[in-house]
């Protein structure tokens, strides 16, 4: 009994040890440690919105996406509207092809205009034929564009209009298409029929390469992919921005 009593607190002694000799040596096997999830990627918008910028701080950000834009100062945020976008489209007429995309990146107002007036784009024309299934011609300042019946389309003081063979003149009023005998005309730059007036709204600025932000007569293209690059703005924000934003603000399209 003696025997079995201590081979039994021999036994006891032999585990203590070994598990005090397990716990001071590093296991060869550790659990892996819990998975957690991957922290979300930062969101741009709100990245841009938050970042601060040199003096001055304040700055227009746009999210072509979300078709929203906001004008910003330090961590401020002074205004937020909705507006329009590049629509994606593509067109091609001849050799030239455009695609009617809002460009990502940084840009700045360049310069500031009330009452602008459109200066329409040869692809507006193009847009336009289609549209009415008719032929397109590009008219050239000199010589103009004649017809079979010896009259004429031709530009007298800059107007675009039609000569007729007995010599008189019949402009196209200004602000109307210029289409005579079924066709339709791409006036030439310079020319009084090449402005329209109205079409980029109460004020516009210029962010360089043709790209504005301006107003619009299409007010139910604002939340849209619906321009052919520009940001179109209500009236309102519109004229908040024009007031309130300097030459030179930085402008964050994303």
């Amino acid at each position: 009994m003696r025997y079995l009593t201590l081979l039994i607190a021999g036994l006891a002694l032999s585990v203590a040890g070994a598990s005090a000799a397990a716990l001071n040596r590093s296991p060869e096997w550790e659990p892996e440690p819990r998975a957690t999830a991957p922290a979300p990627p930062p969101n741009p918008v709100e990245q841009s919105l938050a970042r601060p910028e040199p003096d001055p701080s304040r700055r227009i950000v746009i999210a072509r996406d979300m078709r929203m834009l906001w004008l910003v100062e330090g961590a401020d945020t002074l205004l937020k509207t909705r507006v329009a976008v590049g629509s994606m489209d593509t067109l091609s007429y001849g050799k030239q092809s455009w695609r009617f995309e809002t460009p990502q990146g940084v840009r700045s107002v360049r310069g500031k205009e009330a009452n602008p007036v459109w200066v329409p784009p040869l692809w507006h024309f193009v847009e336009r034929a289609r549209e009415a299934k008719r032929p397109l011609v590009e008219l050239k300042s000199a010589g103009g564009y004649a017809f079979p019946d010896g009259s004429r389309v031709v530009v007298r003081g800059g107007k675009v209009g039609h000569l007729l063979a007995n010599g008189a003149f019949i402009p196209t009023e200004v602000g109307d298409e210029v289409v005579i005998n079924g066709i339709l005309f791409v006036p030439p730059l310079g020319s009084e029929n090449r402005r329209v007036a109205g079409e980029l709204g109460a004020y516009k600025l210029d962010l360089g390469d043709g790209y504005l932000i301006h107003g619009t007569p299409h007010k139910d293209s604002l939340g849209k992919a619906a321009t052919h690059g520009c940001i179109r703005v209500g009236e309102e924000a519109l004229k908040f921005l024009f007031e309130n934003v300097s030459i030179g603000t930085r402008v964050h399209i994303l």
